[in-house]
C-alpha cells in the first residue's frame, strides 16, 4: 500500500468495542502489510498505543511482521502522555487522572527508596474497559469470564513494558485491571509513563481492630428470625480456626466454615498462625449456637463462614493482600450455592487515618474503589470497622470511610455509650454493641 499526498488528522483509535488499547491513531500497519507513506501529514491523532503510527510484528498465534517506510512526511505533535483524557469519553475507558494524580502518596515510596530499598511494593491500577464492565452480567459465567480475560490482557500489556529486573509481580487481580508488584525506581518511572496506568499507590500495612469485635452484636432476638440461613459471610482477617467446636470442629471445609483461602500466602488452607483475631470475628458473625461461659453463639448461627486469611508468613496484614481477599470473594462467591457470599467482614484498618469525606477516602487508596463497585455489582456488601483511634466525632478510618463500604463503630454493650476507643463521625453508618463481647 502506498499513501501519497495524504493528510490524516483528528482520528481516535479506541480499540475493539471501544475499550481496547487502540493502535495507531493515524495509521496502523499489521498482519504482514507493507506500507509506504510519502509527502503526507499525520497530525493530531490519538490512541493508547502509537498516537500517530503503530506497527506490529505479529499477533498471539504467531509472527506476521509488517514494514513501514516513511519519507518527506510530517508527523506530530510530540507525544503527550497526559493527552489521552478525551479517549475515555470516546471509548468508555474510565478514570483517567493527570500525571500528578497517577502517583498516590509518592512521599511514602520516596522514603523507602531513599532508605536503601531497591524494590518497593506498590499496587498499580490500570484504565478500565468501561463499556465491557457496564455490559457484564454478574451471575453469567461467560460474561464474567470475558471481563476477567480483558483484565488479564490489560495486566499483561502493562507488565510487558517493564523489565523483569525492575518489576516483580506480587498479585494479579481478576475482577479489576490492577496488580501489585515490587518495583525499582526505574520500574516506577516506566509505569508512570504508561498512559494505560491510572494510579500507582504504596502497599500499606493495616492493623486488626483488636478492641472492636465484629460490628454486630446483642442480637439474640433478631437471630431467632434472621439467623443467616442461606448466606455466606467472608471473614477477611488473620484466618479462622476451623477445628474449633463452634466453627465446625473438623477439617476444611466443614459444615460451618464452608470455604475460603489464604490470600496472604497463596495457600488453600486458611488456618491462622498464632493470631486468633479472625477466629474471634468468625465466632461473633456465625459461630454455632451453644453456651460456654458467656459465649452463646454467633449473630447469624445458620450462616456459612468463608475464612479468608490475608496475613503473611510474619502474620502481618497489607493492603494488596486485603484487596486480593475482596477479589477472591467476588470470583468465588457462588462456590457453595447453599451459602453464596453476601457479606465481607473487615475488622482491620490503616491506623491513624481519619476521613470525614468519602471522596477523600476513595482517593487515599484508589485501587480499592473499583473493587468495591465490583463487589456491589456482584451482590456483596462490604462491612468495615470504623477504627480504634478514639476520634469521637473527628472522622473514621480507612477503608470504612470509603464510598460503598458500610462503616460500623462500637458501643459499650452494657451502657449503650460509644466506646472510648471507637472512631465516629458524621459519615459513620452504624453503631453496634461490641464491648464486652465473648466469642470463640
Amino acid at each position: 500500500v502506498k499513501l501519497s499526498n495524504c493528510t490524516i488528522t483528528g482520528n481516535r483509535a479506541i480499540g475493539a468495542l471501544g475499550g481496547g488499547a487502540g493502535l495507531g491513531g493515524g495509521l496502523y500497519c499489521g498482519y504482514e502489510s507493507d506500507v509506504t507513506v510519502v509527502d503526507s501529514i499525520l497530525w493530531k491523532n490519538a490512541a493508547m498505543e502509537g498516537a500517530q503510527v503503530a506497527v506490529t510484528n505479529g499477533f498471539e498465534y504467531g509472527g506476521r511482521s509488517s514494514r513501514l517506510t516513511i519519507t518527506h512526511t510530517t508527523i506530530g505533535p510530540d507525544y503527550d502522555p497526559n493527552g489521552f483524557e478525551s479517549l475515555q469519553a470516546a471509548g468508555g475507558t474510565a478514570g483517567a487522572p493527570s500525571a500528578g494524580e497517577r502517583l498516590v502518596d509518592g512521599q511514602t515510596l520516596t522514603r523507602q527508596y531513599d532508605s536503601g530499598a531497591s524494590h518497593v511494593n506498590v499496587i498499580v491500577t490500570l484504565q478500565d474497559h468501561a463499556a465491557l464492565r457496564a455490559a457484564t452480567r454478574w451471575g453469567d459465567r461467560g460474561s464474567e469470564d470475558a471481563l476477567r480475560a480483558e483484565m488479564a490482557r490489560r495486566q499483561q500489556q502493562a507488565l510487558s513494558k517493564v523489565g523483569a529486573s525492575d518489576l516483580k509481580v506480587r498479585r494479579l487481580y481478576q475482577n479489576i485491571p490492577a496488580f501489585s508488584a515490587a518495583v525499582t525506581r526505574v520500574g516506577l518511572s516506566r509505569l508512570l509513563s504508561d498512559p494505560m496506568v491510572a494510579h500507582v499507590e504504596p502497599v500499606t500495612r493495616v492493623v486488626p481492630l483488636l478492641k472492636q469485635s465484629l460490628s454486630l452484636g446483642n442480637a439474640a432476638e433478631v437471630r431467632r428470625i434472621h439467623d443467616g440461613r442461606g448466606i455466606g459471610i467472608a471473614i477477611l482477617d488473620s484466618g479462622v480456626d476451623y477445628t474449633h467446636a463452634m466453627l465446625g470442629g473438623g477439617g476444611f471445609p466443614n459444615r460451618k466454615v464452608v470455604g475460603g483461602y489464604d490470600v496472604g500466602e497463596d495457600d488453600p488452607d486458611p488456618m491462622p498462625g498464632t493470631v486468633g483475631h479472625g477466629t474471634c470475628c468468625a465466632g461473633i458473625a456465625g459461630g454455632a449456637l451453644g453456651i460456654h461461659g458467656d459465649y452463646v453463639g454467633g449473630v447469624a448461627p445458620a450462616a456459612g463462614i468463608y475464612a479468608i486469611k490475608a496475613s503473611d508468613a510474619n502474620e502481618v496484614l497489607f493492603t494488596d493482600a486485603e484487596l486480593a481477599g475482596w477479589d477472591w470473594c467476588i470470583t468465588h462467591r457462588s462456590d457453595n450455592p447453599a451459602y453464596p457470599i453476601k457479606v465481607i467482614s473487615n475488622s482491620w484498618a490503616v491506623e491513624g487515618t481519619l476521613f470525614t469525606d468519602p471522596r477523600n477516602a476513595d482517593s487515599y487508596r484508589p485501587s480499592f474503589v473499583p473493587m468495591v463497585q465490583a463487589a456491589t455489582d456482584a451482590g456483596i456488601t462490604i462491612v468495615a470497622g470504623s477504627g480504634n483511634d478514639g476520634s469521637a466525632g473527628e472522622g473514621i478510618a480507612w477503608p470504612s470511610a470509603m464510598s460503598g463500604v458500610l462503616s460500623v463503630g462500637a458501643l459499650y454493650d452494657t451502657t449503650g455509650r460509644v466506646a472510648d476507643y471507637s472512631n465516629s463521625g458524621a459519615t459513620l453508618d452504624i453503631l453496634a454493641p461490641a464491648d464486652p463481647m465473648y466469642t470463640t
